[in-house]
């Protein structure tokens, strides 16, 4: 046992300094990747209009990554712009040529404004906002993977919706594409008074099984503002909304606290979630706007945004990034921040981007500052301030191991203008993307008239990697009937539909459907070995008679030798004997009560 750790301590050492060869000493988690962009760190696109504004950004997982918003030019008003980069932050010349295209959705001379982007399992991609011509609606496109639009949807490729309300408002703001392929649309309408939800089949139909007729509105606090801004899907179908609700009638429109609505998967709200549905939090003074929701792996509810808070010297307000942490069932999950909520302020002015969430539950945000009198941070080197990018710990606290002290400013292009919006992207070796609109102007840039798509990448490490899973289902536990079972069937190559048939999960289960716990399994792994994950024996495979049927013992509840006994494990795995075996399972599957 000695030797074999000092082996391993000596294949530790020897990793770690072949990774200071090759790493600037410089290069520290939060700098600019200077390997990326000719070695400046940033890419600026090729104007796809006259002002390019970016909305959102989505990761396909060869690394190729989607960019959408709204672009402004002389003939179109306002038009949806879809924009396919390669990994480098070169255009992808198997999307439509150019690597962007430019789609009219509505009729006339429009306001298209696209503000949501999602990827199907197909590859497609959907891209959504409002139009505004004679009214506002939900509209939604489809592409397929090499940029056309995709005329097996809605009405050859595009989809407008009315909520059918009189005030002609109809906002979307967010997209989410459940497993089965349907389509749920989230927002706002009725004057800014209500939570809007549409839910379409595959093929861009209104799906009549969500409140009846495909379109669900609900008035969180009754004849005032409700703004739904974000949504996320759980594994068992129900659909939890956050958005921003004025909670005092009459008030000045900078009252707003965040405020949460779960459904059930038919479209009714789930009175098992806060109180009959709805929770309401105030985070921060005033101006509390979550703009991001995300499911956290263990169930838990990130929300975040932006809000406003006491200024330094006590006599204003500024504005500051703002998040809540929920439990599942819709709680202030106490550990995070204080009391389950975090303020932090980058500077007197600040915009909120977007988050991204590590494994071990670190957040990154991006976004924009701005302090016109500062001499250090975010003073405006030209303009209107700079961009950010941020990163807390999983308690809410500002991580001092990234960047100088956390934070992160910078200006892209000839600056970086405050009112931009950015997107943030964890990459998987761990270097963070970070993508926004850059206003341009200078002599040499790519767009002398307005702003362009642009991309910079920073350096990072990687999460700590998950090596083993044997809790399949996510409700803490390693049971026969449900994880080992499940893992003999992957194994078998039991068709998905199959896979999950006669086994009943535990109400705690996060994962509780096949959907979901495939997702889980090829997040932990790359696309070439989606299920890595149970490779027990460490033989590049899953198989039953040895990987599978290690988890059934572990399950069954043997802790000795009897785990292998009878076993035959293949020549090249690493792991053949119980010594092997019994260090890898309590250190790296996090198997407790094992002994010799």
């Amino acid at each position: 046992m000695i030797e074999h750790r000092t082996a391993q301590l000596a294949r530790w050492f020897a990793c770690l300094s072949l990774l200071l060869m090759i790493r600037p000493a410089s290069a520290l988690p939060g700098d600019l990747d200077l390997t990326y962009g000719g070695g400046t760190g940033a890419v600026f696109a090729a104007p796809v209009a006259v002002y390019d504004t970016l909305s959102a950004t989505v990761r396909r997982s060869d690394g190729r990554f989607l960019v959408g918003g709204y672009c402004n030019s002389a003939s179109l008003s306002r038009a949806f712009c879809l924009s396919s980069r390669n990994a480098d932050g070169s255009p992808d010349a198997s999307f439509n040529g150019t690597g962007s295209t430019l789609t009219q959705v509505a009729t006339g001379f429009t306001s298209d404004t696209a503000l949501a982007l999602a990827l199907q399992t197909d590859g497609k991609a959907l891209l959504a906002g409002w139009c505004d011509s004679s009214s506002r609606d939900f509209c939604v496109v489809r592409y397929n993977t090499n940029g056309t639009l995709d005329t097996t949807f809605g009405d050859a490729g595009k989809r407008l919706l009315d909520f059918g309300n009189s005030n002609n408002s109809d906002t979307l703001t967010a997209l989410v594409v459940q497993g089965d392929g349907r389509i749920v649309l989230i927002g706002f309408c009725n004057g800014q008074s209500t939570f809007c939800i549409a839910r379409l089949t595959s093929t861009g139909q209104l799906d009549s099984t969500w409140g009846g007729t495909g379109l669900v509105a609900t008035d969180i606090v009754a004849n005032d503002l409700d703004l739904a801004q974000a949504g996320t899907l759980l594994p068992d179908g129900r659909l939890v909304i956050a958005g921003f609700c004025r909670t005092t009638p009459g008030s000045p429109f900078t009252a707003y606290d965040f405020c949460l609505t779960r459904y059930l998967a038919n479209g009714t709200l789930d009175t098992t979630f806060g109180t009959a549905g709805i929770v309401i939090t105030p985070v921060g003074t005033e101006w509390d706007q979550p703009h991001t929701l995300k499911r956290l792996p263990d169930g838990r509810l990130l929300a975040a945004g932006q809000c406003r808070v006491p200024d330094d010297a006590g006599t204003g307000l500024k504005d500051s990034f703002c998040a809540a942490r929920y439990q599942a069932n819709g709680a202030l999950d106490t550990t995070f921040g204080i009391g389950g909520k975090v303020t932090i302020s980058p500077a007197p002015e600040f915009r909120y981007g977007g988050i991204d969430v590590y494994a071990d539950g670190r957040i990154l945000v991006a976004g924009a500052c701005r302090h016109l009198n500062a001499t250090s941070g975010c003073n405006a080197t030209f303009g209107a301030g700079k961009f950010l990018l941020m990163r807390l710990t999983a308690a809410g606290a500002l991580d001092i191991s990234f960047a100088a002290g956390g934070i992160n400013y910078f200006a892209l292009g000839r600056y970086s203008n405050y009112a931009y919006p950015a997107n943030v992207t964890l990459l998987p070796d761990g270097k963070v993307l970070f993508t926004a609109s850059c206003a341009v102007g200078a002599a040499g840039d790519p767009n002398p008239n307005g702003a362009v798509f642009c991309f910079a990448r920073f350096e990072g490490e990687p999460s700590p990697p998950v090596l083993c899973t044997l809790d399949l289902d996510g409700d803490g536990q390693v049971l026969a009937t449900t994880d080992a079972l499940l893992h003999l069937r992957i194994a078998l190559g039991v068709p998905d539909t199959a896979k999950t048939t006669g086994i009943t999960f535990p109400a705690s289960a996060t994962r509780n459907n096949w959907s979901a716990i495939d997702t889980y399994l090829r997040s932990l792994c790359a696309p070439a070995s989606p299920y890595c994950m149970l490779d027990i024996d460490g033989d590049g495979l899953n198989t039953a008679l040895t990987d599978a049927a290690i988890h059934l013992r572990i399950a069954a509840g043997l802790r000795d030798s009897r785990v292998v006994a009878g076993l035959n494990f293949p020549a090249n795995a690493p792991r053949r004997t119980w010594t092997d075996l019994r260090q890898y399972l309590a250190t790296q599957c996090g198997v407790t009560g094992l002994q010799n």
